[in-house]
Parts: C-alpha cells; structure tokens; sequence
C-alpha cells in the first residue's frame, strides 16, 4: 500500500516481479516563504521589476529568481534555495512549494495480482515457502538465498563471506556480534536471515542499508531446525523479505520463497493441526521449541498464565508434554 493516494499501474491478473513498480505517489511539499523585499532592499510595488520568474513557473534549487542592477553596472543575483513552484507573490513575499521525489511502490515479490485497492496499491498472491520471523529490521529485500555456515546453530562469520556473496541473502544460525554486521555493510549483501541475535545489537541493526530478519526471535539461541532445513533446499532461489508494517495489524514479517507455478494447478488447501503434526512453539521470553502434537484439545483450557484457550498438548523431544494456545503455534509442514 502506498502511504498516501496515488496511481496504481497494474491490472488484475497480471504477473509482477520484485523491482516492478506497481503504484506511485506524488506527495505534496511544504511551502518555502522568502522575503523579497528584505532580500532586495526595494518597497513591495518595485519588487515585481526584479524577478526572472512568475508564478507557475517551475523552480530548481541554485536556479536564478531575482535580479537587482548595482553601481558601476554591476548587478546582484538572487538564486532560488529550493526546487520547487512559485506559487505565487504577495505583500513583498515570494510564495514557493517545495518539490518531494515521488514515492515508488515496488511489489517486492514475485506473484500475481489478486485485487487492485484503488489510488493506494493492491492485494499480491503466490504459491512457495513461508516463513514467518518473529523479529524484523524495518526494511524489505529480496535475493537469491545463500547458506553461509554449515549447521543451524553456527554464527554469521563476516571473514567467511566472500565477494560470491553480493546480491544474495544471507542464512545463518544466529548473530553474535555488531562487528559481523559491520563488515557486510559495504559488501553489497541484499539482507541477512538469522535464527537471533542479543538485544543490545537490535537497535543498531535498523541502521544498516540491508535488512535482518531473525525467525526465532531475540537472544542467542540457533534457529530451529526445520526452517534452516527448508532454506537450506531453496539455495538460490529468489525469496522476499517483507517487514510486519506492510501488513495488516497482528501480521509477523515474513520470508516468502515464491515457487513457478500454472495457472492450471489446483488451488492451495489448508489443513488443520493433528495428531504427528510438526509445529513451532512461540513463547513470550522470545526462545523457540519445535515439538510435535500429541494430542488436540476438543474444549478450551487454562494455559501456564491462566488464560482459557482452544489449543494442543505438544510433546516435545526431552519428552516433556505442554499444552500449548494455538495463538502460539506454527505448523511447520
């Protein structure tokens, strides 16, 4: 969606790729006043004789707006300091709308357009692997996806990456040091997909030029097995990084790796957990366990933190069974 009214460029049912720009805005700049009479030193019913412009005219920053004849027949020229409109002159002022570059809206995956959402952007679908993180930078990527460490639980190494890397994302266990980060901020990398990293760094990620998106949460632990597993069989494929603020309010970030499909396949169908199902435990102190489903609950029952709730017994792998809300489920499958 753009974040104010626009065009938007395409129709219903039409591909898209990552760098497609399908809608754009042109925002409206705030108003530049300057004093001309001031400036000139001349009274307001002479100032109209020394301007180079009139209102309408286009403004660029450095470009000459006023003129004003000197002893010796030398002049002294005034230079616009915007780019921008002369909207207009008024008592001894000139009036002028400064210009804002316009606002792209790229579709940041590769998919189809389900829906159009007039004047503001449009509703994209495809079919491929999702993951959802539970902790994002702020900024949207897309790459080829690139596993740089051999194991899940292995740390992103900055003096392991070599120029081979630039353009993709990066897939490593976890993040253990800014300094990593540091050193990937002029290798041309498209972002980095990691299982955690400590809370100290997390404000300093949101200023690289690169998005982080870590898929089980803030911490030092790795990252679950299955979805290292999954991004590990999309090596070089294309995936899209998008943030939680393009979504609709509750939505997490999430890792979409689009797969080619026809329109002459079946439309996806969605299952409900059961028993044997492999599924993510998302808990509040923002470390993860993977476990399976040992049993559905058919009515609610009180959680650990006395909350009712419709949810499964999840047994997991030290042989520990929980019942667990399904608000705080993620079936991998």
């Amino acid at each position: 969606m753009l974040p104010t009214m626009g065009e938007v460029f395409v129709r219903v049912g039409q591909d898209v790729n990552p760098v497609q720009v399908i809608a754009q805005a042109l925002p409206t700049g705030g108003y530049y006043v300057l004093r001309a009479g001031e400036i000139l030193g001349v009274p307001t019913e002479e100032i109209q004789k020394h301007l180079l412009v009139e209102p309408g005219v286009s403004l660029r920053e450095g470009m000459p707006i006023m003129r004003k004849p000197g002893k010796f027949g030398r002049s002294k020229t005034y230079k616009s300091p915007i780019n921008g409109i002369l909207v207009d002159i008024y008592d001894g002022t000139l009036i002028m709308q400064q210009a804002q570059e316009p606002i792209d809206l790229r579709a940041m995956m590769q998919g189809r357009v389900a829906s159009v959402v007039a004047s503001r952007g449009v509703v994209l679908e495809t079919r491929g692997a999702l993951v959802q993180a539970l902790w994002d930078s702020g900024k949207d990527g897309f790459g080829k996806l690139n596993t740089v460490v051999k194991s899940a639980k292995e740390p992103l190494n900055a003096d392991r990456i070599s120029g081979d890397a630039r353009g993709t994302l990066l897939i490593v266990g976890w993040i253990s040091s800014a300094d990593d980060l540091n050193r990937l901020e002029n290798n041309g990398i498209r972002g980095v997909i990691a299982g955690s990293m400590p809370a100290k760094i997390c404000l300093m990620a949101r200023s690289f030029s690169f998005p982080i998106f870590l898929t089980d949460g803030v911490g030092e632990q790795a990252m679950s097995e299955p979805i290292f597993q999954l991004l590990q069989r999309a090596e070089n494929k294309n995936a899209s990084l998008l943030t939680s603020r393009n979504g609709t309010k509750g939505q997490m970030s999430e890792i979409i790796v689009p797969s080619v499909v026809t329109r002459a396949e079946s439309p996806i169908s969605f299952k409900t957990v059961e028993v044997g199902d492999l599924v993510r435990v998302l808990r509040r102190n923002g470390t993860n366990l993977v476990g399976r489903i040992s049993k559905v609950e058919e009515r609610a029952k009180y959680s650990a933190i006395g909350l009712l709730s419709h949810g499964a017994v999840v047994e997991f792998g030290s042989g520990e069974k929980l019942f667990i809300p399904f608000a705080n489920l993620d079936l991998i499958s």
